[in-house]
C-alpha cells in the first residue's frame, strides 16, 4: 500500500508534556515515523484547562510556539511529511470555552477534536459529555478508546457512540502484544467489525513508548483487509483535513 499514513495521536512535540523532552529525541521519533510509512502527523500535546486563565493562555502559546519550532528544524529532513498541530483533550466542564477561545486546538483546524476521560469514567458521564461536544459544534474522537472499562467487551455501546455521531481511536501498541493477548484480541475484532474509525502510536519517546505504526499495520495486514487499513489510516483522517471552519 503505497500511501502515506496518518498518527493523529502523539506526543512528540518537545517539551510540552510527558512525551519527548527535547527536539533530539522528537528527531528520532520522526525518524521512526518515517520509516513506518506515516507521512502525515497531528502533534496532540495533552490540554488540561486549569481554573486560571493565564496558565490556559501561557500552555497554549508554549505549545504554538515549539510546533512552528519543530516545522522550522525538521522542514528539510522530513520534506515530504505533513506537519498539522492539535490537542489530547481532558475533558472538563470548561474545555468548551478554551476550544471557542482558541485556546485549546482542534485537530488540525478542523471541527474533529481528540478527547480522553478518566479510565473509570462511567458510560452515562462518557456519553454526556460527548454529548457536549456535538451540542457545540464539535466531532469528537474518542483517544485510545480500548482504556475506558465503561467501553472495554461492550460493542453495542461503542456502536452506540459511532451511532451519535462520534469517532473512536485505538493506539497500534495494542497488536504488539503476545499470542494470548486477550486485549489483542479484543482490539483486533474492533478493528474487523468496522468499530475503529482511526489509529495512532500514541508515542511519547523513543524507547519505551516508541511509535509502533509500522509493526501494527504488519499484524494488521495478515488479519483485516487492506482496505480497511487503508481507510483507517488514509481516508478517515484526510476527512479532518476537509473539515475546516
Amino acid at each position: 500500500m503505497n500511501i502515506g499514513y496518518f498518527d493523529i495521536h502523539n506526543h512528540i512535540l518537545p517539551g510540552i508534556d510527558d512525551g519527548a523532552q527535547n527536539m533530539e529525541e522528537t528527531i528520532k521519533m520522526l525518524a521512526m515515523e518515517y520509516e513506518d510509512g506515516v507521512r502525515h502527523i497531528i502533534f496532540t500535546p495533552h490540554y488540561v484547562p486549569s481554573s486560571q486563565e493565564e496558565k490556559n493562555i501561557e500552555r497554549s502559546e508554549r505549545i504554538h510556539k515549539a510546533f512552528l519550532n519543530v516545522v522550522k528544524v525538521c522542514k528539510e529532513q522530513f520534506s515530504d511529511i505533513e506537519f498539522f498541530l492539535g490537542n489530547e483533550l481532558y475533558y472538563r466542564n470548561d474545555i468548551i470555552k478554551e476550544l471557542e477561545e482558541k485556546r485549546a486546538n482542534t485537530m488540525a483546524g478542523s471541527r474533529y477534536i481528540l478527547t480522553e476521560f478518566s479510565v473509570n469514567i462511567s458510560y452515562e458521564e462518557l456519553k454526556k459529555a460527548m454529548q457536549n461536544y456535538l451540542f457545540h459544534g464539535y466531532l469528537p474522537i474518542l483517544a485510545h478508546m480500548e482504556r475506558y472499562q465503561c467501553l472495554y467487551g461492550r460493542f453495542e455501546r461503542m456502536g452506540e457512540l459511532k451511532n451519535m455521531g462520534c469517532f473512536l481511536q485505538m493506539n497500534t501498541e495494542n497488536f504488539l502484544e503476545g499470542f494470548f493477548s486477550a486485549n489483542k484480541r479484543f482490539c483486533t475484532k474492533a478493528v474487523k467489525e468496522g468499530y475503529i474509525d482511526f489509529l495512532g502510536t500514541d508515542s511519547h519517546d523513543s524507547v519505551k513508548r516508541k511509535p509502533t505504526m509500522g509493526q501494527a499495520v504488519k499484524y494488521l495486514n495478515k488479519k483485516v483487509d487492506e482496505r480497511l487499513i487503508r481507510k483507517i489510516l488514509y481516508e478517515n483522517p484526510l476527512e479532518i483535513l476537509r473539515e475546516k471552519y
